[in-house]
Parts: C-alpha cells; structure tokens; sequence
C-alpha cells in the first residue's frame, strides 16, 4: 500500500493554500486527520478514526495533517504527515508627510 502524498508540502506560507491527498494504491480510501496528535486509523477499507478524505480544503494556520490509505484485504500504509504555517504579513508603515509652508497657511 502506497504512503498518501500530501500537497503542499510542509512549509511556512504567505496565504491559505488548498490542500489535497493522493494516493498511487487504485481504489484506496484515504483517512486523515487535522488535530494535532490525533492519527486516523482504519480496517478493512474503512475510516475508524479521523475522516474519508473526498476532495481539497483550505488549510488554516498552524494545521497539522496525518493520512493514511487503506484498502480492504491490504495492510494501511505508513502515516503521512504535513504541518502548514501561515506568515504574517509585514506591515505597511506609512510616514505623515511633512508640513510644508503651503500647507501651514
């Protein structure tokens, strides 16, 4: 059984990204979770614990994801892992433009 692949990989990024789990196996479900700690766990092509991965969502920051791929009559796969960060922005300082003696009258 293929280990899931979870894109974007691991990283600090500017702005919300999309997230999406593949898996090489045909026909495997892939289980996941977003708790930290927390790992899915499956028997038999099923999702026992986290849940059946069905299209991308939107990561927030500080998430943490864990898959798994599992198929009926097939050992699970390795645990996948991605942990995403999203970086503030800088702020814009502006600076107040002085007054000029046009501006005083």
């Amino acid at each position: 059984m293929a280990t899931p692949q979870i894109m974007p990989a691991t990283g600090t990024y500017s702005n919300y990204q999309s997230v999406t789990i593949t898996d090489a196996t045909s026909n495997a479900v892939i289980c996941y979770t977003t708790v930290s700690g927390s790992t899915p766990t499956a028997a038999n092509g099923i999702c026992t614990s986290g849940t059946t991965y069905t299209g991308s969502f939107s990561m927030g920051a500080g998430l943490s994801i864990q898959a798994i791929a599992t198929l009926a009559g097939s050992t699970n796969s390795s645990l996948a892992s991605a942990t995403y960060t999203l970086e503030a922005a800088p702020p814009t300082l502006t600076r107040p433009e002085a007054p000029t003696p046009e501006r005083s009258r």
